[in-house]
């Protein structure tokens, strides 16, 4: 059915623009003509209820772990979250200039609000990862005002040709977490001036116990 819509959406984006020119020179003089050279894609049309109109949220809050152990990791995750932010600030705003014909809505700056308290980053381990601690069930994130338990915690890993070749540090927190059986979210850095590599050079640099573990 996607694929289906966004065949018609190209076909009704063509429809339009040739529709648009043949207004233009047909009331050429009229204060409504229409601009020939802004031409409609796809991406500017929408139908009544589907995935780009609804507004995104997620069932938790969600809190990203970004470990110092992690080379230029901290960049990403930052980039990550500002993301992540703008797709629920931004989700249904097509469809809420609809909505507002048929009904008032007052919440938006409260609705905002609650969806920056939707993600957040943290460079503070979990617990157990912390000397001395005796219970991995309690946490309190002091940067980002979260309690693990009421999140949903991922521990961010960002994968470049550097990954691997700062010690220890970091494969024991990722071996910490597999035991644990805590997510981790892997990004995959594709740019080669963010020093990325083959995925596969990864089977190479990576702790061998780890990847028998099942990391990838």
């Amino acid at each position: 059915f996607e694929l289906q819509l966004i065949s018609i959406k190209l076909i009704a984006a063509h429809l339009i623009n040739v529709s648009n020119s043949v207004v233009q020179v047909t009331v050429k003089h009229s204060p409504h003509s229409v601009n020939p050279d802004v031409l409609v894609t796809e991406k500017d049309l929408f139908v009544m209820n589907e995935v780009t109109t609804k507004r995104l949220t997620f069932k938790k809050p969600v809190l990203l772990w970004c470990s110092p152990s992690n080379p230029n990791a901290s960049h990403v995750v930052k980039e990550l979250v500002e993301g992540l932010l703008g797709a629920l600030d931004s989700g249904g705003t097509r469809q809420s200039a609809v909505r507002r014909a048929c009904d008032h809505v007052s919440r938006l700056s409260s609705v905002r609000r609650e969806r920056k308290q939707m993600v957040s980053m943290t460079h503070q381990p979990p617990a157990f990862l912390k000397p001395n601690s005796q219970d991995h069930r309690e946490s309190y994130d002091k940067q980002s005002g979260t309690a693990q338990d009421d999140a949903q915690f991922f521990m961010v890993l960002y994968l470049n040709r550097n990954t691997w070749s700062e010690g220890n540090q970091l494969a024991e927190e990722v071996r910490a977490l597999l035991a644990a059986n805590l997510p981790i979210l892997m990004l995959h850095e594709c740019n080669p001036e963010g020093y990325a590599c083959d995925f596969s050079e990864f089977f190479e640099t990576t702790p061998h116990d780890l990847v028998v573990g099942g990391l990838y």
